[in-house]
């Protein structure tokens, strides 16, 4: 009876046993080794977090739902879908934002005008294929539709956020560039020569414009480990050259930079600047619904040429056809890179360190450019955490300055870049705690609430009638095109034609200094002044002798400072009779 009694014991136990080992993988989530390449499967295995190990399965699921077997999903009736991101918007103080940080055309038109005529044209080109579906925002996709001229502004994190859920295979913004030689989207107007400019509040300058920016550039995804970003900037290119349009000298039109992977938490994503809208020649053609046609049709065909490259997957008939293999091992990278970015994203470092060790060890050797960012990234995260821990182990002996000096350097590796936004407020966070001043926030989110409102608060007092400058004030002498050195000078001072005649003589023979380096020590050298295009700011002593002359970009006009009469109305050597009012 007793051996029987233990027996019953010993089997009850193993039952408990099992029941609770059924229990517990009943509770663990079955995709975590199902289904999932071993790699994957590695990943997840060491993964102790449950809440991390839902959302990485989340991520890897939409992933396979999106870009797995593309070619059976369209033809089951799912949809290829095209988020269009809204490029910038109203604000909540009423402006455009285009008008509120000068992204402005040379004609003052803000980047939205034309980003709405863009996406409409893109909306009713991708509307048109039976197995694509564009989603973007409500207002906007009112806009698109042309019922409505009027949309939010909304920041990249809800439009990645949106696009997620709509189950997007890409993200698109149509944009415009305005990028001036002198301020980034000053809205200056975009051409060579020496021009009258003005900043936000009206403040008056002269600044010289040596180079001019035109033409069509795509900023694409940097990490994007299926590739698809850069070859689609890249298709993208070659189609629109072929029809004769030019691309920007940056990077020849396809630009792979950090600084602009707004949309790094999603895996495929660009952003078309079809052109500078501050170059009057750019902006006229922008305005040409022909031309705009032609960016569009020229986006259409390379998204479609991508997906056959990259996906094997041709979708411009009436039936979704296989054309090439399945891209079998760049889902299997696509997939570590996406694990990457969320363990970024949730400040574990290490391991998004350990996941690209993986990438490493699989792919280098096969893909070695689509692993070559993730090197970087790597690299980066190694030194910053190198500094972090350094940091935090010098506070816990109280080193105040050695931590302080640590926790900087750790937030001077990640700065700027919005990939690691979040490890740098974590970083900031330390900083906080130690009492040091930093920010915890997020320096990489754009907050409009931070604009200034849409009527400057600053006003500018109109410049007024100027009295004849002294000998000596400073002279904004401002040389434009092919000018020679005696007309640049009457214009510039307008004096009689015997001192008209001193004047060139003395710049003509003018001397500046050059700080040159010799024998390691630094030294001036004086060298003859060559008055080519540009501003430049001359003294003059009382014989007319030049005594210095230095090349500015950018002077403010003001006549209290400088002389010049053909700005200022204020030259010594102009005649009495000369009007002296602007």
């Amino acid at each position: 009876m007793k051996e029987t009694k233990a027996t019953f014991i010993i089997y009850a136990a193993l039952l408990a046993a099992v029941l609770a080992t059924a229990a517990r993988a009943e509770e663990q989530p079955s995709y975590c080794t199902l289904g999932q390449p071993e790699i994957i499967s590695t990943v997840l295995s060491k993964e102790n977090n449950i809440v991390y190990l839902k959302q990485a399965i989340e991520l890897l699921k939409a992933i396979d739902d999106t870009y797995v077997d593309i070619e059976k999903s369209l033809a089951s009736g799912k949809k290829l879908v095209v988020f269009v991101d809204p490029a910038h918007g109203k604000l909540e103080n009423g402006a455009w934002e285009g008008e509120m940080t000068g992204r402005l055309s040379a004609t003052g038109l803000p980047e939205e005008y034309y980003s709405i005529m863009l996406s409409r044209e893109l909306f009713k080109t991708l509307s048109a294929n039976r197995f694509i579906e564009v989603r973007s925002t409500e207002d906007f996709m009112q806009v698109m539709k042309g019922k409505s001229d009027i949309y939010k502004n909304i920041p990249f994190v809800d439009t990645v956020r949106l696009a997620a859920e709509a189950g997007a295979f890409i993200i698109v913004s149509e944009h415009l560039n305005n990028i001036s030689s002198i301020v980034k989207a000053s809205g200056l107007m975009n051409i060579p020569g020496v021009h009258i400019t003005t900043d936000r509040w009206g403040n008056r300058f002269l600044s010289y414009v040596k180079d001019i920016h035109r033409g069509f550039l795509t900023l694409y995804n940097k990490y994007d480990a299926t590739d698809f970003s850069r070859r689609y900037a890249l298709n993208l290119k070659e189609a629109l050259v072929a029809q004769g349009m030019r691309a920007n000298n940056w990077q020849m039109g396809a630009v792979p930079d950090d600084r602009f992977s707004y949309f790094v938490d999603f895996p495929i994503s660009v952003i078309y600047e079809s052109g500078f809208i501050s170059n009057p020649d750019d902006e006229e053609l922008l305005r040409d619904p022909e031309y705009q046609r032609r960016i569009v049709r020229g986006q259409y065909e390379s998204l479609l040429e991508t997906v056959r490259e990259v996906f094997g997957v041709d979708i411009s008939g009436r039936s979704p056809v296989r054309v090439g293999k399945a891209p079998d091992e760049l889902i299997e990278l696509l997939k570590l890179s996406r694990l990457v970015i969320f363990y970024i994203n949730n400040c574990e470092a290490q391991k998004a360190i350990g996941v690209i060790n993986l990438m490493e060890r699989k792919f280098a050797g096969i893909n070695p450019q689509f692993v070559a960012p993730y090197r970087q990234i790597k690299t980066t995260l190694v030194r910053a955490e190198s500094y972090f821990n350094q940091g935090v182990a010098h506070l816990r002996k109280k080193n105040y300055k050695k931590a302080t000096w640590c926790l900087h350097m750790a937030r001077r590796t990640l700065r700027y870049r919005p990939l690691y936004s979040s490890l740098f407020a974590r970083y900031s966070g330390q900083y906080q705690e130690m009492g040091v001043p930093g920010r915890a926030v997020d320096m990489f989110v754009y907050n409009p609430k931070k604009l200034p409102p849409a009527t400057a608060s600053r006003s500018v007092p109109p410049l007024v009638p100027a009295r004849s400058a002294a000998l000596t004030t400073p002279i904004i002498f401002a040389v434009d095109g092919d000018q020679t050195l005696e007309n640049a000078i009457k214009k510039s001072l307008n004096p009689d034609k015997k001192t008209l005649e001193r004047l060139v003589k003395s710049f003509a023979n003018a001397f500046t200094y050059k700080s040159v380096k010799t024998g390691g020590k630094w030294r001036k050298v004086r060298i003859k002044a060559n008055f080519g295009p540009g501003i430049y700011i001359i003294s003059l002593d009382r014989n007319l002798r030049v005594v210095s002359a230095s090349p500015v970009k950018k002077v403010a006009l003001n006549p209290a400072k400088y002389q010049n009469q053909q700005y200022l109305k204020n030259s010594y050597f102009a005649l009495e009779h000369k009007e002296r009012a602007l």
